[in-house]
């Protein structure tokens, strides 16, 4: 945990990134609300170091990274419980910490690594709530707490209590059941109290919707623009086209010894049948999870709750190898689990990404190839850059994207003040009073690529990400 710790420390840049990443980091000071997008279990470790005197941009994702090593430390300790034994635990966190979508997102001040963190302590719990009494009330305990967080977690819920409930002696079910209703009344006390006090009647009243529904679809459905989302006419479509990008993810993140063992790990799992439930019901239905939104802008982030679950069948799988495994075998995997994918990575960011498309869309995929974030100060930059060129009282329309950035470097009040609108979708809110207009984007896209409903004689640009709107 330690070493996976200073790795990401080593490896996260302090600055900002883009869209939600520097949207957390303006907002650790925001009161705990009961909407998915409040994650105020998230800034409670960002909003400790500002009181230390750390820079919010930097406290956020200082504490994402150390959400990110305490997942490390958690699914070691998954996988100990499972096989006795550290080689096939160390083996299995190596495999965790390298893998690409988990290092990428603990690098920046994102909310999956906690995410993470509570998945791995209730599957914990969940593997000795079936002969603990303590454990099955932790379990619920941890469920209740978890409703605070993303809201991915929920969909793991029935699976983890069914498999604590069928892993107990028929006659101790019935007490299970009781234990874990009591750690889950007791952990939905928070939750219930930020309900109480932000209920529908808190919310700004909007044009052709409700309170109500408007509460339920922040709360419950990761927010509006998520809730908007959901479509099942898309729901086979989708699910395909997750089960693809998530295949694709697997061999990402593990491309390496990993993947076989992972591989050998799955074949262990006959004869396990509460192990088997518990994995391969958690493998469902976060795999499902992702495919339930017609969009398709954060569903390889929608993935990382995959993650463990396969990391935990690399150490199955060493395990069930071990006893053939020479003395020199072992560390040469270990060796080849840590290596073998920031090779690959930094392979594909230089080689893969230089071939054909514009610079900008090179530098994408860069950006995303290589999970290390150290030194890539360009959206602060290009944001200080953007400020300086807006004429104060102009109005500043931008993708949130970008304009999470621009929101954060302005809120610290040492550029003009720009009337700034973040847009994501529906109609543009262009200016018709004679106001002065200017519209940026992500300076790794085009003008057309990120506003085409817009022709382009309307736009003046003035640099990388940046133009003036012709007015009418």
């Amino acid at each position: 945990m330690l070493l996976s710790g200073l790795f990401f420390g080593v490896t996260l840049e302090p600055g900002l990134y883009w869209g939600d990443s520097a949207w957390f980091a303006s907002h650790l000071d925001t009161a705990p609300k009961p909407f998915a997008r409040s994650y105020w279990m998230y800034k409670v470790l960002g909003r400790a170091l500002v009181g230390l005197g750390v820079a919010p941009t930097a406290a956020a994702t200082i504490a994402t990274a150390t959400y990110a090593s305490l997942a490390v430390g958690m699914l070691f300790a998954v996988i100990q419980r499972l096989c006795g034994r550290r080689a096939p635990a160390l083996i299995g966190a190596a495999a965790l910490t390298v893998a690409h979508t988990f290092w990428l997102y603990a690098t920046v001040a994102e909310v999956y690594s906690l995410l993470l963190l509570m998945e791995l302590g209730l599957l914990f719990l969940c593997l000795g709530a079936g002969r603990s009494g303590r454990e099955a009330v932790g379990l619920g305990l941890l469920i209740g707490l978890a409703l605070n967080h993303h809201r991915l977690l929920w969909f793991g819920f029935p699976v983890f209590v069914t498999a604590a409930v069928v892993g107990s002696s028929s006659r101790d079910r019935r007490q299970r059941v009781g234990e874990i209703a009591l750690g889950f009344t007791i952990g939905l006390l928070p939750w219930l109290g930020l309900c109480t006090l932000y209920p529908p009647s808190w919310l700004p009243p909007v044009d052709g919707e409700s309170a109500s529904s408007l509460w339920w679809k922040r709360t419950l459905l990761g927010g509006v623009w998520s809730a908007n989302h959901l479509g099942p006419a898309d729901a086979l479509r989708g699910f395909l086209g997750s089960a693809w990008l998530g295949a694709k993810l697997v061999i990402l993140n593990f491309a390496s010894p990993a993947l076989v063992l992972a591989a050998l790990g799955l074949r262990s799992l006959r004869g396990e049948a509460v192990l088997g439930l518990l994995l391969g019901g958690l493998f469902l239905v976060f795999g499902a999870a992702a495919s339930l939104f017609s969009w398709t802008g954060d569903q390889h982030a929608f993935f990382t709750p995959v993650l463990p679950l396969v990391a935990i069948l690399v150490g199955l799988g060493l395990h069930r190898t071990r006893q053939h495994l020479g003395p020199i075998v072992l560390p040469t995997v270990l060796a080849l689990t840590l290596l073998t994918p920031p090779a690959l990575y930094a392979a594909a960011s230089l080689g893969l990404a230089s071939l054909g498309g514009t610079s900008g869309q090179r530098l994408e995929k860069q950006e995303f190839l290589w999970p290390a974030k150290r030194g890539y100060h360009l959206p602060e930059r290009w944001a200080a850059s953007v400020l300086e060129q807006v004429p104060h009282g102009a109005q500043l329309v931008s993708q949130w994207s970008e304009g999470t950035v621009l929101y954060t470097l302005r809120s610290q009040g040492t550029y003009p003040d720009v009337d700034l609108k973040l847009y994501r979708s529906g109609p543009l809110p262009l200016a018709t009073d004679g106001q002065r207009q200017f519209l940026s984007w992500k300076p790794t896209l085009t003008a057309g690529q990120a506003w085409p409903q817009l022709q382009a004689d309307e736009l003046v640009e003035l640099g990388p990400g940046l133009a003036e709107r012709r007015l009418p």
